[in-house]
């Protein structure tokens, strides 16, 4: 069998959400042991489910409401679950042994908690002068807001991103929280590099990955046309206004869509030609992008008249096939029967205590000679205490045994 790339590498894990769960999932999948650490009374609060529905009563016992958020189980696959007070003596005690036989410590607290509790990158450093340490703070460690919490959306607003997108005549769109996964995605690239800089020279570093910083780039087009004419940026709908047809249009069926998008003169043509319109390409007003986004109100009414006499995915092949850009939209039923994805194998079934077996996303990067797998589901709260507590720290079982009196460490939440 192939060794995985990050076979060895060892990932003390302090993160809750999407950002940095997102990022340590990532070098799991390649092989890197992460130990995923939650407070017993302090649960990673993708436990709670999906944001659009009312949060579980968490005290409910026996229904173990905190092991059946799909939100949880979608980024912490391939890691163990361990429980463990930080803000008891004994916790960090349990805390700084494990950090002296791990590679990587990765933490997404405001900058003052890792301080607080004497833990910051400094005191790592002397239990382990090899230790990175990632920190995925909003704001970052600096600045007047350092000392500010914050979740995707906050993060979004003070960014400037959501500012370009809705409509001119309604309020501003709340982006979709791609905050959380950029900074999870810049996270594993950061720590890639710190760890190839170690390999050269045996060094650890501290790596800040400030995820409001992270998504100033996306709106890097909205500065420079700011810059340059002394203008607030208009927000852009559902689509690049500087070409038409371009958005998201309906198709038969109740709350179906077709994504099209027309950029140039011969893209135009085809689409003049797919959709039966050929007559649009003798009128003088639509032969230029410029003219095409002029009438754009005129062209977006031909095309969803189009549109709404096609299925979704009969209208994107049938654009497809004569060249031009188009894609049906996706719910997640769909996807899960989507012939593109089914082909390449990108779901994979994995059965995990309390919730049965239920279809993944697999590994979506693809490396020829070292493969990720998608091998095993998230860890059950506080699951691999024993493993973790005896086989790697090599604790005695007394010991084990007083830290679950004291309320150490738990395999159930103590929640109020």
């Amino acid at each position: 069998m192939v060794s995985m790339i990050f076979e060895g590498l060892r990932i003390v894990d302090l993160t809750m959400g999407w950002a940095g769960p997102l990022s340590t999932m990532l070098f799991a999948d390649f092989g890197a042991q992460v130990i995923k650490i939650e407070g017993p009374g302090r649960l990673d609060w993708w436990r709670r489910g999906s944001a659009s529905k009312p949060p579980p009563d968490m005290r409910d016992v026996d229904a173990k409401v905190w092991e059946r958020s799909a939100l949880f189980c979608g980024v912490n696959r391939n890691k163990l679950g361990v429980t463990l007070d930080m803000s008891s003596p004994q916790g960090r005690e349990i805390f700084e042994r494990l950090v002296a036989v791990s590679d990587v410590v990765v933490e997404s607290f405001s900058p003052r908690v890792m301080k607080k509790w004497g833990l910051d990158h400094e005191r790592l450093a002397e239990i382990n002068p090899g230790i990175i340490m990632m920190s995925l703070p909003a704001v970052g460690s600096s600045g007047p807001w350092a000392h500010y919490i914050g979740y995707a959306s906050t993060t979004e607003a003070m960014s400037g991103l959501p500012a370009l997108c809705g409509y001119d005549d309604a309020p501003i769109l709340q982006t979709p929280f791609v905050a959380d996964p950029l900074g999870g995605l810049n996270g594993a690239t950061a720590l890639a590099f710190a760890l190839y800089h170690r390999e050269l020279t045996g060094e650890g570093q501290r790596i800040e990955v400030g995820q409001h910083e992270g998504l100033i780039p996306l709106i890097g087009h909205g500065l420079m046309e700011y810059q340059l004419t002394g203008e607030i940026p208009a927000r852009s709908s559902t689509g690049d206004s500087r070409f038409a047809p371009n958005g998201c249009y309906p198709c038969q069926g109740d709350d179906r869509w077709v994504v099209i998008s027309v950029a140039t003169d011969d893209e135009w043509i085809k689409f003049c030609g797919a959709t039966g319109r050929p007559e649009l390409l003798a009128d003088p007003a639509l032969r230029t992008a410029q003219g095409r986004q002029e009438n754009r109100g005129r062209i977006d009414d031909l095309t969803s008249e189009w549109t709404r006499q096609h299925d979704r995915r009969d209208a994107m092949e049938i654009l497809q096939r004569a060249g031009v850009v188009a894609a049906a939209v996706n719910n997640a039923a769909d996807l899960l029967e989507d012939p593109q994805v089914t082909a390449t194998e990108g779901f994979v079934e994995l059965d995990r205590a309390v919730v049965g077996r239920h279809p993944y996303p697999r590994v979506s990067v693809r490396l020829s000679e070292t493969p990720g797998n998608a091998a095993e589901p998230a860890p059950l709260f506080g699951e691999d205490n024993d493993f973790v507590l005896r086989e790697i720290l090599g604790l005695r079982d007394d010991e084990v045994r007083e830290l679950r009196e004291l309320g150490v460490v738990a395999e159930t939440p103590m929640l109020n």
